[in-house]
């Protein structure tokens, strides 16, 4: 087995791009966290791509560079959305208590995600919130 000459076996410099990112894929595929997943996931996809367009000279039409690049955009656009969403969050002051007591198991992209769902309001005592028999219109949450 030789690493350098004309067997089967030769390893030129641009395949290492290709080692590298099939060591990268698998990592992101042990993570827990599906926000790391994509990254390392759109990490392996560039590297991949970057190989796949120097090693086929630029064919756009090979089936491995095309599949890469479907892989990376729609990993990018899912940390994209994750990111405008974790971006975009603002709380009001009740939010914000809330955020970091009963809510603190949302991160900040899924409490903004879900703060479209609901309202924030404050009933004066005597309001009657629900009815014995009588089906609910909304989740409540009553504190």
């Amino acid at each position: 087995m030789s690493f350098t000459g004309d067997s089967c076996f030769e390893l030129k410099p641009l395949d290492v791009i290709c080692h590298i990112a099939a060591v990268i894929e698998p990592i992101g595929f042990m993570q827990k966290d599906m926000i790391k997943l994509r990254m390392f996931e759109v990490i392996a996809m560039c590297t991949m791509a970057t190989y796949m367009w120097f090693k086929t000279d630029g064919f756009v039409l090979d089936y491995k560079l095309m599949w890469s690049v479907v892989h990376l955009l729609i990993n990018a656009g899912h940390l994209a959305a994750f990111a405008y969403e974790y971006l975009s969050l603002h709380l009001s002051n009740e939010e914000q208590s809330l955020f970091e007591g009963l809510f603190n198991i949302f991160t900040r992209a899924e409490m903004r995600a879900i703060q479209r769902y609901y309202d924030l309001v404050s009933l004066k005592k005597g309001h009657v919130v629900a009815e014995v028999n009588k089906k609910l219109e909304k989740l409540l949450l009553i504190l």
